[in-house]
């Protein structure tokens, strides 16, 4: 990351609000996440200095890093932000356990599908992350539902939860293959192993089962700190919905 965010004549109108849950913010950060969640991946304008990022209007003192649900917009405004610039495509796991946190430790905000005439908004990377990991949940529950099918982690024959990195136990939850994979590396641990089983056979078998009454389930998993955690009668509302219930604007501090 640079140390300085991009200074230039061309970025000097652009105007932060802070974040409240207006119809427009709602829709625009909702727009993000669907189209990160879909692509699995959030875009950035890399150039010589790191990812391209502006002053925050509402914090001299904090950088605003900018980020697009699709690699056309990022491609679009690349020239304007940075020197030698290419756009990255950053996987949304790798997006959750490393971009955002390292954000976090530095005091950075980000913006998402920054434009010239933008619904201008600034979220913590924490804010971020839950809208991300709702997205996958919602993601989830979708794609159970047309497959019926779902991975878990299997260890001696029984489903497993595992810890996260800041020591919350969770039983994940996926209806993506390569997110499952991407998730079970990042664990690294060899006693554990991807099983795909019938969306039935969870609902109607281990979430009334003695250790499934007592899981935190955690859809869409990705392996970091924030993970979501739903009980199974949270899960089964999700599942009900179809992955699509109204949006929310989180809570960001």
């Amino acid at each position: 990351m640079p140390d300085q965010p991009a200074q230039t004549e061309a970025l000097a109108s652009w105007r932060a609000k802070p974040l409240s849950p207006t119809t427009a913010e709602q829709r625009g950060v909702d727009t993000f996440v669907r189209g990160a969640v879909l692509a699995r991946a959030v875009h950035a304008v890399v150039g010589a200095e790191g990812i391209a990022a502006v002053n925050s209007p509402a914090d001299a003192t904090r950088a605003t890093y900018l980020f697009w649900s699709h690699g056309a917009e990022a491609e679009r405004w690349a020239d304007l932000l940075a020197t030698e610039p290419q756009v990255l495509a950053i996987d949304v796991a790798a997006f959750l356990a490393v971009t955002l946190p390292e954000m976090a430790r530095h005091g950075a905000l980000a913006g998402v599908d920054w434009s010239s005439e933008p619904v201008e908004i600034e979220l913590e990377p924490a804010g971020l992350a839950a809208h991300l990991r709702d997205e996958l949940a919602r993601d989830f529950a979708f794609n159970a539902g047309k497959t019926r099918l779902v991975f878990v982690l299997d260890r001696d024959g029984e489903i497993s939860g595992i810890e996260t990195p800041d020591g919350e136990m969770v039983t994940p939850l996926w209806a993506d293959r390569q997110l499952a994979e991407a998730a079970v590396a990042a664990i690294g641990d060899p006693g554990l192993t991807l099983v795909r089983k019938p969306l039935l056979e969870l609902t109607g078998r281990y979430l009334l089962s003695a250790d499934g009454l007592k899981a935190q389930l955690s859809p869409g998993y990705v392996h970091s700190p924030g993970a979501l955690k739903l009980s199974p009668w949270a899960l089964k509302a999700l599942l009900n919905s179809g992955g699509r219930p109204a949006p929310r604007i989180a809570a960001v501090s």
